[in-house]
Formats: C-alpha cells, structure tokens, sequence
C-alpha cells in the first residue's frame, strides 16, 4: 500500500507540478516543446541554435502576401524574428512581454517568396525573468 501511495504521489508530481508555472496562464520556467518533435521542424537543415530575448505579440498581415501565423516575434537588441506559430498561440501567448530563450531554427523561405522566419523547438523563461 505505501509503494502505491508513493508511485501514486510521484505520478501526481509528474502530471501537475511538471509545468513549474505559478498558476493559469503562468509560463513554465522549465523548457515547453512546441515544435521540437514535429517530422517537418525535424527534417529542415537549418542547424539549431538558441536565442535570446522578448517575445513580442504581432499583427499578422492580411491579404494574399501575408503570413497569418507569424503572430509572434522574438526581439533581440536591434533585431526582431518572426516566429512561426501556427496552432501554437496559446502555448507561446504565456511568455509575450517576457525575456524568454528560444530554441530552434531560423528557416529562410525567401525562394518562396517569403521571409526568414523563427521555427520554435522548445521556449523557456530566461534566467532572472520575472
């Protein structure tokens, strides 16, 4: 009965304390996938790097040129890079307005007429990020 009670406790630790966030809504101080394990993100050979700085909210622009999933940016210093969001706004929306280290690859898609973007691996808060 106690080892069932502990593996019961440990899965419980597992199921509802693995997110680290401080309640609904709060992002989680540990590394969150978001596209990390997706065939495509895998399949890019753009080599993985690691970025930090604010994650900004964006309009996507409308109309036949626009990118409707690039609703996030990542801002470092001068620089700012679209993120690639799709159907991941809501794990990425904790962490807007916040100093955050991103994992992941920057894809240039300029031969399809786009733009360089940022795919997301894993996101985190940065350390001392309040």
């Amino acid at each position: 009965m106690i080892r069932f009670l502990a593996a019961a406790a440990m899965t419980a630790a597992v199921l509802f304390g693995g997110c680290q966030g401080s309640g609904a809504g709060e992002p989680a101080r540990a590394a969150v996938e978001i596209f990390a394990a997706q065939e495509w993100y895998r399949a890019r050979p753009e080599p993985e790097e690691e970025w930090e700085g604010v994650l900004e909210r964006l309009e996507p622009a409308i109309g036949p040129a626009g990118r409707t999933t690039l609703t996030f940016a990542l801002r470092t210093g001068e620089r700012s890079l679209p993120i690639y969001a799709a159907k991941v706004e809501d794990r990425l929306a904790p962490y807007a307005g916040r100093s955050v280290v991103v994992k992941g690859k920057l894809v240039d898609l300029s031969s399809e007429g786009l733009g360089k973007e940022l795919w997301v691996a894993t996101i985190r808060l940065a350390a001392g990020s309040a």
